[in-house]
């Protein structure tokens, strides 16, 4: 993969504006909304079960989160998830606090059962939970499990049969036969709450105009994590609140030629 994939990919989105249908939790609603039309996409947030397979039949990508707290919400999830299967389109899930519960584990489970996803993005815990390789309860996070987490990646992604973009301090995006790193992205995301849910959905907004979908998660890794940095460097000793802003302007802003200066990745394995 070459960096000219992630300049086109960043263009198309731009230019095609998808529409990614997000059902993600109320309070990352407004940070996720901002950024997908900071960088060029159009978002839908949530909606009711009863139009939930509509909706999700007219996205150019569908992103689920595991955070309900009821089974109606399980059901509206899954209800766009197996329209999203239907119709093709790319599905993504974030399994953002798939472990904290035994409600969430056994749901999320059953979910993965129940439809297709094109990738899934999740930290190592989080990933570990998900292929029932966390070796112990919701609150016990096991770091010398996951301390290999490229191995991790490519296991879930075998297991699971589809994409694994593997967040935190260290970057993996696994399809099960290669795995690639990416290096970009700053520590002032982790202090941003719905961080997770706005990758997500970049991930989708990269999946609705390209094909590879291996290729759509390293871009939506790089764009992320490049934007990230240049906000960080401009807020610099200002705190995550002014980082959150200027990270929205720099989706909007992020150009080809700061993707070649900063942009940074490479493939870490094969199996």
């Amino acid at each position: 993969m070459e960096k000219g994939k992630v300049h086109t990919i960043l263009k198309n989105i731009r230019q095609v504006n998808p529409l990614i249908y997000n059902m993600t939790a109320v309070h990352d609603a407004s940070l996720t909304a901002n950024g997908l039309l900071a960088l060029g996409a159009s978002p839908i947030i949530d909606g009711s079960v009863e139009e939930a397979a509509e909706l999700a039949s007219k996205a150019g990508a569908v992103i689920l989160t595991i955070n309900w707290s009821d089974r109606e919400s399980f059901e509206k999830i899954t209800t766009a998830g197996k329209a999203a299967n239907k119709h093709g389109i790319p599905l993504i899930l974030n399994a953002a606090g798939a472990n904290f519960s035994l409600f969430r584990r056994q749901q999320s489970q059953q979910l993965l059962k129940r439809i297709s996803v094109s990738a899934i993005r999740g930290d190592a815990f989080e990933i570990a939970h998900l292929i029932k390789e966390d070796r112990g309860d919701s609150g016990e996070r096991s770091e010398a499990f996951t301390s290999n987490k490229s191995q991790l990646a490519l296991l879930a992604a075998k297991k699971l049969s589809t994409i694994i973009v593997m967040t935190g301090r260290e970057q993996f995006i696994s399809d099960g036969i290669s795995t690639y790193t990416v290096h970009n992205g700053d520590a002032l995301l982790a202090k941003v709450s719905a961080a997770s849910s706005l990758l997500s959905a970049i991930i989708g907004s990269c999946a609705a105009v390209e094909e590879n979908l291996f290729e759509a998660a390293v871009s939506a890794l790089m764009i992320n994590g490049v934007a990230a940095e240049i906000a960080a460097n401009k807020t610099e000793g200002q705190g995550p609140g002014n980082f959150q802003i200027e990270f929205i302007d720099q989706l909007s802003l992020l150009s080809s030629s700061e993707i070649d200066l900063y942009g940074s990745f490479a493939q870490y394995e094969k199996a």
